[in-house]
């Protein structure tokens, strides 16, 4: 309850770019079907482009048009609750003790709280959790419910791009199943159906969506597109974040340690896909979040029987108990009567910024807009007479690799020529704080027309 009174509470913070691009993208889709070319944005514009987070962003909108952006933000809460309490009881199932899990959490539910931004990827997290929860079953006692995993793999390849990793899981295990069987497998033909059919229908699986084949365009433009770690932060190796790598390299040190000393009590996929999500998670910091829920499932089953050898009885404390819940409830209760009571995005999207905008393309209907991504699908998503007038937004797959690289140089102001790219965009919306702003502000024939909360606005 303390965990869901966080959530609640920081609601405005955790409402992003990518909240107001699962709404446009929800709405498109509610209004005109699933999109298959851009029309959004100037500089995308007629390209392909593959929604595959579709049926999450239809989710959101449809909350949205039910209860607003804070129903879309309680819902997220419960599904990154949901993601996490599912992760803990796949670790009990599998036979932890109570006590090894929690040691084991506050290893790793900050990263719980750092990931829960509005957004389609919480929509993954229960289904991550179920994942796991059958594949690790399943490499400790074999089961016909392993196939669960493919209808499972193929929802949530229409709800986030993270299904990739779910994929590699499931082939992961039939990978081991095919170590495991090695001596079967010369004798009995039957033995490779089980290994095949889950290396060989997990990838099938990520194609069961409106797009088909054409998703592997999707997934080669985002996994292996170098340019992002030039724009998005989330792309970058886990040392841009100093704070969040020592966190995890603390955590991960932990998990191989506990492999070395207690190697039995883990199976060879459990220690295997740990230490996969592992690299993920080094090689892009928005995989930790993937690397701690697996380690709420495992961790406490490798640590388990040195925990249980060395506990010790413990006198109960009911009364503090329920005094605990009591504030833990009561907190609850407020965070989520102040996020219902106030606009959770007033801090860092101003309705003020918004009306100058509104303002400047009604005076001027020819006015074409060059945003940078934190506000670009906000202005969509407010002002839909603007569809097709923003120069880019939070898709930054759909860009090319010049694109992206003169984009990068804009926010960078890298090279003579930075400024390109914002040419013939007269009404510039910018974030405050960086330099090329302040540039801009102080450039002939400059007019701003707000500047508050970190938005600039700016008439040329």
């Amino acid at each position: 309850m303390a965990l869901a009174a966080a959530l609640l509470g920081l609601l405005g913070r955790d409402i992003i770019q990518d909240t107001w691009l699962a709404l446009l993208a929800g709405r498109d889709i509610a209004e005109h079907g699933i999109p298959h070319r851009e029309s959004l944005t100037v500089l995308a514009h007629g390209r392909r482009w593959v929604d595959q987070q579709w049926l999450a962003q239809l989710a959101m909108y449809e909350l949205d048009q039910a209860g607003g952006v804070v129903l879309v933000g309680f819902v997220n809460a419960v599904l990154v609750l949901v993601g996490l309490l599912g992760a803990i009881l796949a670790a009990r199932s599998l036979g932890a003790s109570s006590n090894s899990v929690v040691r084991v959490l506050p290893l790793v539910v900050w990263t719980v709280a750092v990931t829960a931004s509005v957004r389609t990827q919480p929509w993954a997290y229960p289904l991550f959790s179920a994942l796991l929860w059958l594949l690790a079953s399943d490499a400790r006692r074999p089961s016909a419910r392993i196939w669960w995993c493919l209808p499972l793999l193929a929802l949530w390849g229409n709800l986030h791009g993270s299904a990739t990793l779910g994929a590699g899981l499931v082939m992961l295990r039939g990978l081991t199943v095919l170590w495991e069987r090695r001596a079967r497998l010369r004798r009995e033909p039957r033995a490779w159906v089980r290994p095949i059919s889950l290396i060989a229908g997990a990838p099938l699986c990520l194609l069961a969506n409106p797009y088909g084949l054409a998703t592997v365009h999707y997934y080669r433009a985002t996994l292996f597109n170098g340019a992002f770690r030039k724009l998005v932060t989330e792309w970058e190796p886990i040392t841009s974040s100093p704070v969040i790598a020592a966190l995890f390299f603390l955590t991960a040190a932990i998990v191989i340690w506990s492999f070395g000393r207690h190697r039995s009590q883990t199976t060879l996929w459990e220690r295997g896909a740990v230490l996969l999500l592992a690299a993920g998670a080094i090689d892009a910091v928005r995989n930790v979040v993937w690397f701690n829920l697996a380690t709420v499932v495992v961790l406490p089953l490798s640590i388990d029987a040195a925990v249980r050898a060395r506990a010790t009885r413990r006198r109960s404390h009911p009364r503090l108990n329920v005094a605990i819940l009591a504030v833990a409830t009561v907190a609850l209760i407020l965070a989520a009567a102040a996020s219902a009571s106030r606009s959770p995005t007033e801090r860092y999207y101003p309705a003020a910024g918004l009306a100058a905008v509104r303002r400047a393309v009604t005076t001027d209907p020819s006015l074409r807009v060059f945003a940078d991504e934190r506000y670009a699908d906000w202005l969509l998503w407010r002002l839909p007479a603007l569809r097709g007038r923003v120069a880019y937004d939070a898709r930054v797959e759909l860009l090319t690799g010049v694109q992206l690289a003169a984009v990068a140089d804009f926010k960078a102001q890298v090279g003579p020529n930075w400024k390109t790219v914002a040419s013939g965009y007269r009404l510039l919306v910018l974030q405050g704080s960086s330099a090329a702003t302040l540039q801009l502000e102080r450039a002939p024939g400059a007019r701003v027309l707000f500047d508050r909360n970190g938005m600039v606005v700016i008439l040329r």
